[in-house]
């Protein structure tokens, strides 16, 4: 960034947002969105307060020219942008985002829209002499979407649609001959008959085509890159060795290259002992020498150091379905409830909540009783039927030490923290702890502190019974055991792929709640298990759990399952008295 660090949302921001309102029709939305070439757009109401952002995907879903379905309920959830966010910090936000453009708020309590932050206006604002040594081979994409000159337009527009690309290289075996954008398409006269329509089905990309491409080669470095696409303000470069197309690099991955993994290594830090001050708090936390016997620091507020400050939150009125969906889509086992514009906390949706809903609990007679068993029904009710509304929560003045403790009192796996008005402004997990623990020699091994008694089931059962199962022990995870061989995990996360996929509806014939988790649990379990043996110091479990992205370890000693390890497990080692 330029001015290094120290560079401000307010110095890169658009001033002038266009927006639209939320009772304004989808067709208005796609009008201003091919007008300006936008992929993202805020949502507003009547007051100008954001209440969410609408995505080229969505305003392409409706293909008629005149239609009275409004943006309202189309709005996405987006992430918390402040003016006085660091530039550094709002690069990160808005790459995990993968949206194109995010709303800039006045505050985290005032939803009023005053900008918009671009990836263009964070690439406008590239330090170019700060940029590392890199060439553009290591940071570009090799999986490459292309076209061939004899396509037909429709075609290549459904592929733009499937992968929410804005242009493809065109290709001739595997040399580079051209580009076609979507704009190209839309200037051409060609969107509206690009879905494939009769007058379309003749004319191929290479009437639309531009032959004029700008490209670069692997070893350019990213500074020369950077230039080049700054020059002729174009976001995505074509890279060609020997005339054949090897890769392509665009502005998500010239910033990731230079910035997101320099934040990496500085979020990094805390986990390594080292002395880090939070510039929006003054919480500073020292953990001293590395070793595991330094207690969990106590000093008030330093909890925001390791809690995540952009909260994914979704409305009481979502339906279930999109509620499961988006934690499908960030990898989430819990999500706060909020209201819209204020962000205020209402509830809590977990993965452990969903069991109950399908394997028995109480919310299941929601099921049976109000929608007479219909799975398709209950599904899309809304998700105040099933959240949590006495939510555990914390204040931005705890300590890491009350939050443990807090975890291990009430056994629960996280947290929001939220202000006096209960407006969620962080949360917390057992995976931020078990980063901070990761690599550190403790000198206590998974053997001290594993389950001994594992609970297993077998690969043919159903998955309402393996479900019924983990939420009758109160479990997350179950190992799949067959004939004393470990064959795979199973798990609430599969259980939310399996809904928030859809490939539970293959198997609803008539909706059936007993006929949607009939099939057995091997066909969604995961048989790819990552293992650990019972004398790794905790320390290294830690390690490996972060890096094979789970919560848990089948413990393996000579050949046969000898015990289960989970991030619980480990919180429970931690010293906090």
């Amino acid at each position: 960034m330029k001015e290094g660090k120290h560079i401000k949302v307010q110095d890169m921001m658009s001033k002038y947002p266009i927006s639209i309102k939320e009772n304004e029709f989808m067709t208005k939305a796609r009008q201003l969105m091919r007008l300006y070439h936008f992929r993202s757009m805020p949502v507003v109401d009547d007051e100008n307060r954001v209440t969410g952002v609408i995505t080229r995907q969505d305003v392409l879903k409706i293909s008629s020219t005149k239609s009275n379905i409004t943006v309202k309920g189309f709005a996405r959830e987006y992430p918390t942008i402040i003016p006085g966010m660091s530039g550094l910090e709002a690069t990160r936000v808005l790459l995990a985002s993968k949206l194109e453009c995010v709303p800039v708020v006045n505050s985290v309590h005032d939803r009023e829209i005053v900008g918009v932050l671009s990836i263009t206006d964070i690439f406008k604002n590239l330090d170019v002499d700060s940029i590392p040594a890199r060439t553009v081979s290591e940071v570009m994409s090799t999986d490459v979407k292309v076209c061939s000159p004899k396509d037909p337009i429709s075609k290549c527009w459904a592929n733009m649609d499937e992968y929410d690309y804005s242009g493809f290289p065109v290709v001739k075996g595997k040399k580079l001959i051209g580009i076609i954008t979507r704009h190209d398409i839309i200037k051409a006269g060609y969107a509206r008959t690009s879905r494939g329509g009769k007058s379309n089905r003749s004319t191929t990309i290479e009437k639309v085509m531009r032959t004029s491409v700008h490209s670069t080669h692997p070893e350019t470095t990213l500074k020369e890159a950077i230039e080049l696409m700054l020059e002729h303000d174009i976001g995505r470069l074509p890279v060609v060795n020997d005339g054949e197309l090897v890769g392509i690099i665009d502005r998500y991955d010239l910033i990731s290259g230079m910035h997101f993994k320099l934040m990496k290594r500085h979020h990094s830090s805390i986990k390594k002992g080292a002395r880090l001050a939070d510039e929006s708090s003054g919480a500073v936390l020292d953990r001293g020498p590395v070793e595991f016997k330094s207690r969990i620091p106590s000093r008030p507020g330093d909890i925001m150091t390791i809690a995540s400050r952009e909260v994914v939150t979704v409305p009481p009125t979502m339906t279930i379905m999109d509620a499961v969906k988006t934690m499908m889509t960030y990898g989430f086992r819990r999500i706060p409830v909020a209201e819209a514009g204020t962000n205020r906390l209402v509830g809590i949706f977990t993965s452990t909540d969903l069991l109950d809903f399908m394997g028995g609990g109480e919310r299941y007679k929601i099921i049976i009783k109000k929608y007479d068993g219909n799975f398709l029904a209950a599904i899309n009710g809304s998700v105040r039927e099933v959240m949590q509304c006495e939510v555990v929560t914390l204040k931005e003045s705890q300590s890491l030490k009350d939050a443990l403790a807090m975890m291990l009192q009430k056994n629960i796996g996280g947290m929001p923290i939220v202000t006096e008005d209960k407006r969620i402004i962080g949360i917390i997990s057992e995976q931020d702890f078990v980063e901070l623990i990761a690599g550190i020699k403790t000198g206590k091994t998974v053997r001290d502190h594993m389950s001994e008694r594992v609970i297993t089931i077998l690969p043919d059962m159903s998955i309402e019974e393996a479900t019924k199962t983990m939420r009758n022990n109160g479990l997350r995870r179950l190992p799949v055991v067959k004939d004393g061989i470990l064959l795979g995990m199973a798990s609430s996360r599969d259980i939310v792929r399996y809904i928030g996929g859809g490939e539970i509806f293959n198997q609803l014939t008539t909706g059936d709640i007993h006929e949607a988790l009939g099939p057995p649990i091997k066909t969604i379990m995961r048989s790819t298990t990552i293992t650990i043996e019972p004398d790794v110091d905790l320390g290294k479990a830690a390690e490996v759990m972060l890096k094979g992205h789970v919560g848990s370890l089948p413990v393996i000693s000579e050949g046969a399952l000898a015990g289960f390890f989970t991030e619980r497990d480990l919180l429970q080692a931690c010293p906090v008295s």
